[in-house]
């Protein structure tokens, strides 16, 4: 059986190599990924249980053991404070180092979904795929959020689609742009910034209205 046979490959094959070429150009870690041939191997789990195996080959392409469950299926990388889900490890890589979150793989976009029934996240990293009709990475992403109450943060203004490109065309930096403290402060910022105009724009009311009732005033003791 396919989990039986993926078990027996994991457990006997070694730690990736660093010097992976898919890892370094990239720009990330190997984190605890095995390497089988001169593949990377992603472990599928379904619960504590090994539900299949996805493959990625030095020029990047990708593959699934035949028989893998992926629907429901996830991989975790390690870390703290709040929890990401994304698509594919080179995001999760990237999110993880810039931030130190706990980042689940779903390793595609509709496999987000499936995977946003069974845990509460603080964000869903989408892929902007602005180059593919009906924007597929986003849309799903949008839907999973609404089943487990996240908020969906997605990279903007680059060539490429992913957080991973975003560290690849503009720093490790631009990702840690993206980290909750700073949405909140984002938000909070307009917040802030909403107030103060309310209050200008009450202010600036109460003083028209101050000046409409002397000028009333003003007309009254004319006509008198």
């Amino acid at each position: 059986e396919c989990q039986e046979l993926c078990v027996k490959s994991w457990q006997g094959s070694p730690l990736a190599d660093p010097e992976h070429a898919y890892l370094k150009r990239k720009g990330i870690s190997g984190y605890l990924l095995h390497g089988y041939k001169d593949s990377l191997m992603v472990p599928m789990y379904q619960g504590d249980s090994m539900s299949g195996m996805q493959f990625i080959a030095p020029d990047g392409s990708k593959t699934f053991k035949t028989g893998s469950k992926l629907k429901g299926s996830m991989y975790l990388l390690t870390g703290k404070n709040k929890s990401v889900l994304c698509e594919g490890f080179a995001t999760a890589a990237s999110i993880q180092q810039a931030t130190g979150y706990i980042v689940y793989i779903a390793f595609n976009a509709g496999n987000l979904v499936e995977v946003a029934k069974q845990f509460n996240f603080d964000f869903i990293a989408a892929d902007n795929d602005h180059h593919t009709e009906g924007n597929p990475g986003l849309t799903k992403a949008q839907e999973a959020a609404k089943l487990c109450g996240a908020k969906v943060v997605y990279p903007m203004g680059i060539k490429g689609t992913d957080f991973n490109d975003l560290h690849c065309e503009r720093g490790i930096e631009a990702v840690r742009g993206y980290d909750m403290k700073y949405y909140e402060s984002i938000t909070i910022g307009f917040l802030i910034v909403f107030l103060v105009l309310a209050s200008v724009a009450v202010a600036r009311l109460t003083q028209i209205k101050d000046e409409a009732v002397r000028m009333r005033e003003a007309d009254e003791a004319i006509q008198i």
